[in-house]
C-alpha cells in the first residue's frame, strides 16, 4: 500500500505522531509519503498541491490511503473532489471540518481551504471506504462539525472519549485506533 499522511496548520512532518507513524507502516513493508507543506505563510490550494505533485510521486489509486488532520482534511476534500479514473483505497480523517472554527487566528489561516459545497457525491465515489476521528473534547473543531461531515460522507465515525484534539499537545501521543484503521 501507498499511504500519505498530511499534516496541519502550523505542524510539520518531523512532528506530532507523523514520524512514529510513518515509521510503524514502513516497518510493516508500506511506502509512506509525507509531503512538506507551506504553513502558516503560503498556504492555500494551489501551493499545496504544487508540493503534493513535487513529493508523491505517484498516482492516487486503488492502493492509496490518505491520513490527515485537521485542516489537512479540509485540504485532501478538495483532492478528493477532483474527477478521476480511480477510486482511493481509504481516507482516514482526524478532526476534520469544512467551516470556520470561529477561532480567528485559525480562520484566517485555513480561509483559502474553506468550503461548504463541496460535491459529496464525487468524494464518496472517489474513495472506497472512509473513517473519521473525533476526540469527544476538541476544544477546536465541535461534535457539530463532525457529525456534519460524517453525514455529508456518509462514514464512520469513531469518537475517542475524553480526548481533545488527537495531537500530542493535547498529550494524545499514541493513536493505536488510527494504526488498526489503516494497516
Amino acid at each position: 500500500m501507498k499511504y500519505v499522511i498530511i499534516h496541519w496548520t502550523l505542524w510539520h512532518p518531523e512532528e506530532n505522531r507523523i514520524p512514529r507513524l510513518k515509521s510503524q507502516l514502513e516497518s510493516k513493508g508500506h511506502t509512506v509519503y509525507v509531503p512538506h507543506f507551506p504553513t502558516p505563510e503560503n498556504q492555500n490550494l494551489t501551493s499545496r498541491c504544487a508540493v503534493l505533485q513535487e513529493q508523491a510521486l505517484f498516482v492516487f489509486d486503488e492502493e492509496t490511503i490518505l491520513i490527515w488532520h485537521s485542516l489537512g482534511a479540509l485540504y485532501i476534500l478538495h483532492i478528493l473532489e477532483m474527477e478521476r479514473s480511480k477510486k482511493i483505497q481509504a481516507s482516514v480523517l482526524v478532526s476534520g471540518f469544512t467551516r470556520e472554527l470561529w477561532i480567528e487566528s485559525f480562520d484566517t489561516i485555513n480561509a483559502a481551504f474553506l468550503k461548504d459545497d463541496f460535491n459529496w457525491e464525487r468524494i464518496r465515489w472517489n474513495v472506497e471506504h472512509i473513517t473519521l476521528f473525533h476526540g469527544e473534547n476538541d476544544p477546536y473543531v465541535s461534535m457539530e462539525q463532525t457529525k456534519r461531515l460524517q453525514e455529508m460522507l456518509e462514514c464512520e465515525l469513531l469518537v475517542i472519549p475524553n480526548w481533545g484534539h488527537l495531537n500530542e499537545n493535547a498529550g494524545y501521543g499514541e493513536f493505536d485506533e488510527l494504526l488498526r484503521v489503516v494497516s
